[in-house]
């Protein structure tokens, strides 16, 4: 689907390892986002993928003066008062062996007070670079992160955030809006999902009685992490985009990751 060429356009390009999202979205104009998706080639690599993507997807074919990349890749979490940015490549290799290739980034995630440390395979940036003339690279669960921060402050109760999707649980947790927990666990069904939860409860002396669990799953039909936890666990909340966003054009897409639709909802 077309967009119109006479406003300044903003591509967003969400990137994982089962394919890509490509969205425009003008937050003023009460409409949804025009989206397109892209399956990827699993025999291929990603930059190998992208090239094909940006060569057949219609939406790829405009003109942008800008791309915003949200990669659904590992990362490591760093409190902001400790991190320096000249320590940034030796966080990474500490935390990801093997990684030589990869181009290094962070995003500061103030509403936890720490920073993602993150990375992609480089050659895969190269192509965004050779395409776009601005590029500005995010981790996807940033925006997710922070939202969840923003809804746990304040609270009285420890609270758990547990997000499910394309077999990872990103998993955080607070006790008085402070942040105790942020992990990403491989997780390739519900009950790892389940496991890796009651895991951390048991870890931080969680009540599952009294303290709040809270459930985004976008696997499945969407309700079995949280209906596996009722098993074990008092309350559990699930927080669907609607639920979390409230109800808008962007919130009812249903072609569109929940993380992409956290990132398009943030101020700009």
């Amino acid at each position: 689907m077309p967009v119109s060429r006479n406003k300044v356009q903003r591509l967003f390009l969400r990137v994982s390892a089962e394919g890509f999202s490509f969205a425009v979205y003008h937050p003023f104009g009460g409409r949804p986002p025009v989206t397109e998706n892209y399956d990827v080639n699993p025999t291929a690599s990603l930059n190998v993928n992208l090239r094909e993507a940006l060569a057949v997807t219609p939406l790829a074919q405009e003109k942008y003066n800008s791309v915003d990349v949200l990669l659904n890749v590992p990362y490591t979490l760093v409190p902001l008062e400790r991190f320096d940015e000249d320590n940034l490549e030796d966080i990474y290799r500490l935390n990801f062996h093997g990684a030589g290739n990869d181009r290094i980034f962070y995003d500061v995630a103030g509403a936890l007070g720490v920073v993602l440390v993150y990375g992609t395979d480089d050659a895969f940036c190269r192509v965004v670079d050779d395409n776009f003339s601005t590029v500005n690279f995010k981790a996807a669960v940033s925006a997710v992160a922070n939202r969840l921060a923003e809804e746990a402050r304040g609270s009285r109760r420890q609270q758990l955030f547990a997000y499910r999707h394309e077999n990872v649980t990103d998993i955080f947790a607070f006790r008085a809006g402070n942040l105790q927990l942020g992990n990403r666990y491989v997780t390739h069904g519900v009950e790892d999902s389940a496991y890796f939860v009651m895991l951390a409860a048991q870890m931080l002396g969680f009540d599952v009685c009294g303290d709040e669990f809270n459930v985004i799953d976008t696997q499945g039909d969407g309700h079995g992490l949280a209906n596996r936890l009722r098993d074990f666990v008092k309350e559990v909340r699930e927080l669907d985009a609607v639920a979390s966003f409230g109800r808008s054009p962007l919130s009812l897409a249903e072609d569109l990751p929940y993380d992409l639709k956290a990132y398009l909802l943030q101020p700009f």
